[in-house]
């Protein structure tokens, strides 16, 4: 401990003193006045690739200014930039976002078929209530759903046509679409892109007490009905052969609780139901 503490005082004893910092004489002259603050530069700014894009106006103002006839390409037909088929809540949600982008979209709902059960709107017309959407925390019945939608596409200035396209001809730009079969007809409308968006239909068995119990206890959906009180607990079946069929017992079984068989139509039906989803 002594030698180290000696050597740090010799190694300070040694050290050399340093000469004092001279200190700069004052110039005689008076200090420059600073320089007055700098005017704004009124001169225009540089132009930019950015700088000659027009600015998005305000929503309103734009479907204010968007407002009017379509324009033409063929003498006497209306032309959209876009056309969307079908109006579920994909067809709307494209039709949103093309409206809020100022593409003016036209959607066609299509018409009520009474020989196919298709209604604007989709599936969610025949749904009574719907739990798993967000935002409704007591749950909305789908009619209910579907004209919000609908109401939304409006509002940000879709153009919807209840009628049914029922031929196009996407063979050259502009398409082509038709809401009637006669051929002699100009079309009804021309456009620069379509997005189909026609959903899907639940196959029907069509035998006897099915429109009754439809959403009453015939469900084509397991996943979005499963765990509704009227099949929990209860004995079910869930008719037809294909990979659907075998895994749509899985779902109502996990989440209805009760026992339930598959009925395969192509080998006997009811007699041959088959209990293979018990236990789930």
């Amino acid at each position: 401990m002594a030698v180290v503490s000696a050597g740090r005082e010799g190694v300070r004893g040694k050290r050399p003193s340093l000469p004092p910092i001279p200190r700069r004489p004052l110039s005689p002259n008076p200090p420059t006045p600073r320089s007055p603050p700098r005017t704004p530069d009124k001169r225009p700014p540089e132009q930019t690739a950015c700088s000659n894009q027009p600015k998005m106006p305000p929503v309103d103002k734009a479907h204010e200014e968007a407002g009017g006839p379509l324009p033409e390409r063929i003498p006497g037909v209306p032309h959209a930039r876009l056309v969307v088929v079908g109006s579920g809540p994909a067809g709307h949600t494209a039709a949103i976002y093309a409206a809020r982008a100022l593409l003016r979209p036209v959607l066609f709902e299509g018409e009520i078929d009474v020989v196919t059960g298709i209604t604007p709107g989709g599936q969610l017309t025949s749904t009574t209530e719907v739990e798993n959407f967000p935002g409704f925390p007591k749950g909305v019945t789908g009619p209910e759903l579907c004209q919000l939608f609908k109401d939304q596409s409006e509002h940000h200035g879709t153009e919807i046509r209840d009628q049914t396209v029922v031929r196009v001809d996407l063979s050259s730009r502009p398409f082509k679409f038709w809401t009637t079969e006669d051929p002699t007809a100009k079309p009804d409308i021309t456009a620069d892109a379509l997005i189909v968006a026609t959903g899907a239909t639940a196959r029907r068995l069509h035998i006897p007490g099915e429109e009754t119990l439809w959403q009453a206890g015939i469900s084509a959906c397991a996943v979005c009905d499963g765990a509704a009180p009227i099949f929990r607990n209860k004995e079910l079946a869930v008719i037809g052969g294909g990979d659907t069929a075998v895994g749509e017992p899985a779902f109502v079984g996990l989440e209805g609780g009760g026992e339930c068989g598959r009925v395969n139509r192509s080998t006997g039906g009811i007699p041959n139901l088959t209990a293979e989803c018990n236990g789930h």
